[in-house]
């Protein structure tokens, strides 16, 4: 009986410990979507700094996001490895942008709810749903192409800072989309939609009244546009002038060489580094490039 009883008493709190910490966990996951912008963060050695664009349109590899699924994104969202979502190292937080995997021509738009990759060889992480209609290996670095949807961005930033509005579940995505519907290629749920056409849905900007709430969970549908697969290569920021830039392609020799062309009011020296043979040449030249001071060295496709 005494046994008993001291074995109760030793477990009762081990039982009140589990039962607080399970409602910490519990507590740690509940969704707070908010708006972030501007957040300056750390990632294999290189800093990132994000800020609210309104424009862009970038090549480069993709990756697929892999480890613990039940946890919060960097915007206070659950994150869904089932649900269209990516990681994005500069852009606010949440944004919704069109992925292009070159290769194949295949196009789903995702909601951007986090950070990431770490890598600054990789230009988007993909959940593991957005990777299987994009046919993405997510053992493989995937050529992609990103495009940020200016409209629905802007209308997630208005629902996040116009009274916190809950975003709406299972809602049409905006803008309409007027291309014809095909039969789902392998690898594509029934579920999911397949279109042709063009991968981005119109909207009008410029209506006030045309305002929608973008869903969290975006739909499932994939478009066909055509493959464009390119080599890789590594490009860094534009200079005034040309000794600047040969200095700068320098570091990237053998492979270094410097384009001339007249934007921005003036004459622009870009350089450029490649065609690189492989994945692994690509990031070897970006890790010395950074290394060596070529803070805006990126890796594209072209």
């Amino acid at each position: 009986m005494r046994l008993a009883k001291s074995l109760l008493l030793f477990a009762f709190p081990l039982l009140l410990w589990g039962c607080k910490n399970s409602r910490v966990a519990t507590q740690a996951l509940q969704p707070n979507v908010h708006f972030v912008r501007e957040a300056v963060w750390l990632g294999d050695g290189k800093y990132f700094y994000p800020q609210e664009m309104t424009e862009l349109d970038q090549t480069g590899l993709a990756v697929v996001i892999g480890g613990e699924h039940r946890r919060l994104t960097t915007d206070g969202e659950i994150y869904d490895p089932t649900a269209l979502v990516a990681a994005h190292q500069t852009l606010q937080l949440p944004c919704i942008v069109s992925v292009t995997n070159l290769v194949n021509g295949r196009v789903v738009s995702v909601r951007v709810n986090d950070r990431g990759p770490a890598d600054p060889g990789r230009v988007i992480a993909l959940s593991p749903r957005a990777a299987e209609l994009l046919q993405v290996d997510a053992n493989l670095p995937a050529q992609v192409r990103v495009v940020l949807q200016p409209v629905p961005s802007q209308q997630l930033a208005v629902q996040l800072h116009g009274g916190g509005l809950q975003l709406a579940m299972n809602l049409a995505p905006v803008g309409v989309v007027a291309q014809e519907s095909l039969a789902p290629p392998p690898g594509t749920s029934a579920s999911s939609r397949y279109r042709s056409g063009p991968a981005v849905p119109r909207a009008d900007a410029a209506d006030p009244d045309n305002v929608q709430i973008v869903p969290d969970r975006l739909p499932e549908v994939v478009y066909q546009a055509a493959p464009h697969p390119g080599q890789l290569y590594i490009r860094v920021d534009e200079f005034a002038r040309a000794d600047y830039a040969m200095r700068e392609a320098a570091i990237l020799a053998p492979y270094g060489h410097v384009e001339h062309r007249f934007g921005g009011g003036g004459e622009q020296f870009s350089v450029l580094g490649g065609p690189y043979p492989s994945v692994a040449n690509a990031d070897a030249a970006l890790k010395l490039a950074l290394r060596l001071g070529l803070r805006g060295a990126h890796i594209t496709v072209e």
